[in-house]
């Protein structure tokens, strides 16, 4: 066996039998699916038993954590393929997806990790062309994330040298991870739609839009800006881990580049949101802006911090 796809489920129990045909579908056979479940309450667990009693490719696991972060890490241990793909219980995958990223893959030994195009449907239906060359993704890893997390296909030893993902970045998992991974090889995407990613109201990105957003800028100020130590990335909580980084920066007393000024805003937005925001660290945070206040982005900063 080659190929392990994990599918993370929380009471996603609507879509999930649809996800694991689609998959049943591919026309690379020798596959293993591994449906995580994560804390579910609705009836996906009994899905999954059903269609894995049916196909001996199909094995359905309880996670031993709370949350994605923790269901995706449960299913990497219970794998030791070459090669790890991704989807999500409420998309679809067209049958020659895997077949085709794992013939890229095997055919470029620099790739460490491979998305694809996608479709979105369902309120929000829309192409999703994504960059395929692997020099601009690299590129615009800077500035955000180049790759649709439910399309990947990964090699298991690379994901596993990085400590696999951090519950620091959740809602934002994949991005740092792509981050780390951008030092073992090359990241790219086939320009082929060969996901449908379904769009609802309920979904992570629309539900926690400003924690996304908070984890997505702590990855990029970690990966990107200066070291200013810090609490256990793979156990720390993301609210706690952005007041880390808030206070570690505050006590550092480094001056704030312009570049890390956006970042720096949807941090505190997320902190205060939160009430995590104290005065005297708000205060001193300002203090920091002395040498860029005359800057938009400092301005914008400085109005953030007020809220």
């Amino acid at each position: 066996m080659t190929v392990a796809v994990i599918m993370p489920v929380r009471n996603g129990g609507r879509f999930l039998g649809e996800a694991l045909a689609s998959m049943q579908r591919q026309s690379l056979r020798d596959i293993l699916m591994l449906v995580v479940d994560d804390s579910s309450t609705d009836d996906s667990m009994a899905i999954a038993a059903g269609h894995a009693a049916q196909d001996p490719r199909i094995r359905a696991i309880r996670s031993n954590g709370r949350g994605i972060v923790d269901a995706l890490n449960h299913g990497l241990a219970h794998t030791d393929v070459d090669f790890i793909a991704r989807m999500d219980s409420d998309d679809v995958a067209e049958p020659e997806r895997l077949e085709r990223q794992l013939a890229a893959m095997m055919a470029n030994v620099e790739l460490v990790v491979l998305g694809t195009s996608a479709v979105a449907i369902g309120e929000n239906a829309a192409a999703m062309d994504m960059e395929p060359d692997p020099t601009r993704v690299n590129a615009l890893l800077r500035r955000q994330n180049p790759i649709l997390h439910p399309t990947v296909m990964m090699r298991r030893a690379a994901v596993e040298r990085t400590g696999g993902y951090r519950r620091a970045f959740t809602y934002a998992e994949d991005y740092d991870l792509w981050l780390r991974l951008s030092h073992m090889g090359e990241l790219g995407n086939l320009p082929q739609r060969l996901m449908r990613l379904r769009t609802h109201p309920a979904q992570t990105s629309t539900v926690n839009r400003l924690d996304q957003r908070a984890a997505a800028a702590l990855a990029r100020l970690r990966f990107f800006g200066p070291s200013i130590g810090g609490e256990d990335p793979c156990a720390t909580p993301p609210a706690e881990a952005v007041l880390d980084y808030l206070e570690r920066r505050h006590s550092s007393a480094l001056p704030i580049p312009e570049a890390e000024m956006k970042d720096i805003a949807i941090l505190l937005r997320a902190s205060h949101r939160h009430g995590r925001l104290p005065a005297k660290l708000r205060v001193g945070m300002l203090a920091l802006l002395a040498a860029n206040r005359h800057s938009v982005a400092a301005l914008r900063l400085k109005l953030a911090m007020r809220l």
